[in-house]
């Protein structure tokens, strides 16, 4: 599977949960493993870039201790400065543990509707993972 079909998988259904939707994946230690959907890293960010926020931080021990049942909601500033509510999970990319970060900003605009988007983020994050189990998970550059 080639990079350009792991972000598509990673960011396809998104729009479902509004414009600002983002999604990506990330080693331990913050490394993108995908391009994200917006913002600084949308191109040639996947295996050159990495990123340090809260949600990376979260994901570090569950990645490095092979949990890969590991699921939060959180809310924190992206990599963008905006606050968010991310879906955190980790899965399997081939052989390697991965985190995969699900967020949706402009927090003040659509608090009615967090528990509403945070059920479809969690399904989003539930359908990227079997997504990435059917593939091949192989990441080329």
């Amino acid at each position: 599977m080639g990079q350009n079909q792991i972000n598509h998988l990673i960011h396809s259904g998104l729009e479902k949960l509004g414009k600002t939707a983002d999604a990506y994946l990330t080693n331990q230690d913050g490394r993108l493993l995908t391009e994200t959907r917006k913002g600084e890293y949308q191109e040639d960010a996947a295996l050159n870039e990495s990123i340090d926020t809260k949600a990376v931080n979260r994901l570090k021990g569950p990645i490095s201790n092979n949990n890969t049942d590991f699921k939060e909601t959180i809310e924190y500033v992206d990599y963008e400065g905006a606050d968010v509510l991310g879906i955190l999970s980790t899965t399997k990319l081939g052989s390697r543990n991965v985190g995969l970060i699900t967020t949706i900003d402009d927090l003040d605009s659509q608090i009615e509707n967090v528990n509403g988007k945070s059920k479809q983020m969690n399904e989003q994050a539930v359908d990227v993972m079997e997504n990435i189990d059917n593939g091949s998970g192989a990441v080329k550059s």
